[in-house]
């Protein structure tokens, strides 16, 4: 059976009466969705020590990251998230400072090149396409055969 963590929050966006899952933000601190939309933050989901997560959403190919657990005892639905969230700014940090040819497009010239508002590829060390980092949400994670945590990320 695969085991699923799920990220839902409250008071954050409201999709057909029901809240939505954590947005990454420009608009909103970690802290800010951490303290006041997760819903049972402090819930520990994940006894293990150390764990693999697979980011490869929207990247050129996945790339997998080793995690430890913050107080050595596992992880709690609120850490995890942190964690989650910090790679990926730091991701898309890194993307920036390593592009060499292909760089993005600001919101300007994307609506002259195309209707559709989406971020180019570019080619820096992760290769990021379709979306820019506010674009996208974090729904849940599961865990494969071989230990290793996969998200699921909607945009």
């Amino acid at each position: 059976m695969t085991k699923t963590i799920k990220f839902p929050t409250k008071n954050f966006f409201k999709e057909g009466g029901k809240d939505s899952t954590i947005p990454f933000m420009t608009k909103h601190s970690v802290e800010d969705l951490l303290k006041n939309h997760l819903i049972k933050p402090n819930e520990v989901v994940l006894k293990n020590r150390d764990i693999k997560i697979c980011f490869n959403y929207p990247f050129k190919q996945p790339f997998i990251f080793t995690f430890s657990s913050p107080n050595g005892d596992g992880f709690t639905r609120g850490q995890l998230a942190e964690i989650i969230i910090n790679q990926y700014y730091q991701m898309y940090r890194e993307e920036d400072e390593t592009i060499q040819e292909k760089p993005v497009l600001s919101l300007e010239e994307r609506k002259q090149v195309s209707f559709l508002i989406n971020r180019n590829e570019t080619d820096g060390k992760y290769g990021i396409w379709g979306h820019d980092m506010d674009d996208l949400s974090l729904n849940s994670m599961s865990i494969d055969k071989d230990g290793i945590w996969h998200l699921s990320i909607d945009s």
